[in-house]
């Protein structure tokens, strides 16, 4: 395959990448587990820590009181440095006090709400760097044909 159309192909599909990313993240935004106007903070203790080693991944189960009631949830969550017995700041959906969840989830995936715009960047970069390095070839071959012309 030549190299121009191989940059072309990987350019688009960076920039296609790049806005399905960015669309996936805008409903997953719009889609969180609780939403903000809904949410009461509340002082939580990491109940039980159940690891899984088959499909390694651990389930927090956190106790937490909404008034004199206590409940025990699965914390959709999970870090290595958490301990059983840990104090950690969670909040409840006022309209079901056992959807719970945490800030630590909305900043470990801020990552995730940059790499769409720089995939469309790095795309669109490597679409102009294409372009232009076949405008300078284009420059050249003409100034050679023109210094043939002249020499003949």
């Amino acid at each position: 395959m030549d190299s121009k159309v191989y940059i072309k192909i990987s350019s688009v599909l960076l920039i296609f990448l790049g806005i399905i990313t960015t669309i996936s993240m805008i409903f997953i935004v719009n889609d969180e587990k609780v939403k903000k106007d809904n949410r009461v903070y509340v002082d939580g203790t990491i109940y039980s820590l159940v690891e899984n080693k088959k499909e390694k991944t651990h389930e927090v189960y956190i106790s937490y009181y909404v008034g004199e009631e206590e409940y025990v949830n699965l914390l959709e969550y999970y870090s290595e440095d958490m301990k059983e017995g840990q104090k950690i700041k969670i909040y409840y959906d006022k309209n079901n006090v056992r959807k719970i969840s945490c800030d630590n989830i909305d900043k470990s995936n801020i990552i995730y709400y940059f790499i769409g715009p720089i995939l469309i960047f790095a795309g669109i970069f490597i679409r102009l760097i294409n372009k232009l390095s076949e405008k300078l070839e284009e420059r050249r071959e003409r100034k050679e044909k023109e210094k043939k012309g002249k020499n003949e």
